[in-house]
């Protein structure tokens, strides 16, 4: 990770620990949702399309669209909703599982930024 704030246990998220707990699985890409929420590409394209309508930010490369996606998603998925401006630091364990499912071409990754 970019940052020492980027590395964090998804065990330090209450809300991720909760999930976690109630499935009995010991890191959030265990669980069984995580690779239906995050990692499933028809499902990433399908949110994309929605996203794209909503807000027009056209991402052409389609790992960085599913990346970005992605980390949308699992933000929904646990957090439900967090309002403009309102971010998250993911943990490092479910940014890796994803960059490793969806890898940057040139190997380079933005990470977390605070909104603009």
């Amino acid at each position: 990770m970019g940052s020492i704030r980027e590395c964090r246990c998804c065990q330090e998220i209450p809300e991720m620990e909760s999930l976690t707990v109630s499935t009995g699985v010991g890191c959030i890409t265990d669980h069984p949702g995580f690779r239906s929420v995050c990692l499933d590409h028809y499902v990433l394209e399908t949110c994309y399309h929605w996203y794209n309508q909503q807000y027009g930010r056209a991402i052409q490369d389609a790992n960085e669209r599913y990346r970005y996606v992605a980390y949308r998603m699992l933000v929904r998925w646990v957090w439900k909703w967090l309002g403009r401006d309102i971010r998250v630091t993911l943990p490092a364990c479910a940014v890796a599982r994803i960059r490793e499912q969806f890898p940057s071409a040139d190997g380079q990754y933005v990470g977390y930024r605070d909104p603009e």
